[in-house]
């Protein structure tokens, strides 16, 4: 199954595999996870695997403009 099949099955919440009829929202669980490219990224996943935050901190100069007002 490509990835692209496997969005749309899940987003349509059933899939035939191999003759097995698989309901998406009772027999299986999705696990989200966040694959970071370079050093400023830093990401969090819930303990379900359900929701992951990704943030950029990449510091650029309005942040640290903001940063030196806060001191």
């Amino acid at each position: 199954m490509s990835h692209d099949d496997a969005k749309a099955a899940i987003a349509s919440g059933s899939a035939t595999i191999e003759g097995h009829e698989i309901d998406f929202k009772t027999q299986v669980l999705s696990k989200m996870v966040f694959s970071k490219e370079g050093s400023e990224w830093e990401a969090a996943v819930n303990g379900e695997g359900t929701i992951v935050v990704a943030i950029d901190t990449t510091k650029d100069e309005k942040l640290i403009s903001a940063g030196q007002a806060r001191r």
